[in-house]
């Protein structure tokens, strides 16, 4: 989804209903609860395939959502260049393989079109 222009500017239009504290709870929920399921749940399939070998697949899984729907997200800590984006998700993937769970794949063009999403999170509305 991150990568879905129209999705992302969705989100972005969307971030201003975070300020109110009922949403807000509503999303800290979802992202402690659902998006940490989903998270867990493509863990345990690597630990299943061998792609994954970590030792804390709830821990990765809850981490990971944390960091990827808030520590990313430019309404919670502003990031104001594409570069800045970059260098976060870089660190974001390194934690996670720290972890044995390598989700971002440092040799491909994943981190720039992760970092190219949550950038137009951060860009005004046109």
């Amino acid at each position: 989804m991150i990568t879905d222009t129209e999705h992302m500017t969705l989100m972005r239009d969307a971030f201003p209903l975070l300020n109110d504290p009922k949403i807000l709870a509503e999303n800290l929920r979802i992202w402690r609860t659902d998006s940490a399921k989903i998270a867990y749940d493509f863990i345990q399939e690597g630990l299943r395939d061998g792609s994954i070998t970590t030792e804390y697949p709830q821990e990765a899984a809850e981490l990971f959502s944390l960091l990827f729907n808030y520590w990313l997200a430019p309404n919670f800590y502003p990031i104001t260049t594409l570069s800045e984006f970059k260098h976060r998700i870089h660190c974001l993937g390194l934690i996670m393989d720290s972890l044995g769970v390598p989700l971002i794949d440092h040799d491909s063009d994943m981190e720039d079109r992760l970092a190219e999403g949550f950038f137009l999170l951060a860009s005004n509305p046109q």
